[in-house]
């Protein structure tokens, strides 16, 4: 800016001064239109390349913005997959637990007494016990040894707050006589039973997405 500044105030000092000397000498006032031109080329010149700078920077920030935009475009593409896989993953999971539930369901609906309902929550305890072993197995395949140890103790501990819930359970409602109170009981050992198996099943997700 400060040269295109200094070159318009050279050439106006040189108009002047061509206009005052032009009289005297023929070959000064060639010298003088020559420096005049020499200034006009040199302003130019300046205010084109400072245009041209100017594009090639506005091109550069585009382009960085447009590459940045299409890489959020694609982190959101990988994003939505990996939502969709996991979508598809749980709900093949929970079609496979559910089928633990519609035969429960199923069973107790044709139940005529309170015994054939009991054996049908036992029956429930029993197919969620199976869930969990084939869990625990899917896990230890796919962890380290080391990761596998840490989802170990953390299931031992689960195991021994397990029972002391079941403990509970038989004080305060199994063991309170009759075996209605029996079934609702037993329903909530089931209950925690299949709340295990969809914690360690979120795992096996996780583990498969990365």
């Amino acid at each position: 800016m400060f040269g295109v500044t200094f070159s318009v105030f050279f050439i106006i000092v040189q108009i002047y001064i061509l206009k005052k000397e032009m009289r005297n000498s023929t070959i000064l006032c060639m010298k003088k239109n020559l420096l005049l031109l020499i200034c006009l080329f040199l302003f130019i010149l300046s205010f084109l390349l400072g245009f041209f700078i100017k594009k090639i920077t506005d091109d550069k920030k585009f382009e960085l913005m447009y590459r940045q935009h299409s890489n959020l475009q694609e982190i959101n593409k990988n994003l939505i997959k990996e939502k969709e896989f996991l979508t598809n993953l749980n709900n093949k999971i929970l079609n496979q637990d559910n089928l633990i539930d519609i035969k429960e369901n199923e069973c107790l609906e044709k139940s005529i007494s309170t015994v054939d309902s009991l054996n049908c929550l036992y029956n429930a305890e029993k197919l969620w016990n199976i869930e969990i072993t084939k869990y625990l197995k899917l896990l230890k395949n796919e962890m380290s040894y080391s990761e596998y140890k840490l989802i170990e103790k953390n299931h031992n501990m689960w195991i021994e707050q397990n029972k002391k819930n079941n403990e509970m359970i038989d004080k305060f409602i199994f063991n309170h006589g009759g075996t209605m109170y029996q079934q609702i009981g037993l329903d909530k050992k089931v209950e925690l039973k299949k709340q295990r198996t969809e914690f360690l099943k979120k795992y096996i997700i996780f583990i498969q997405i990365i």
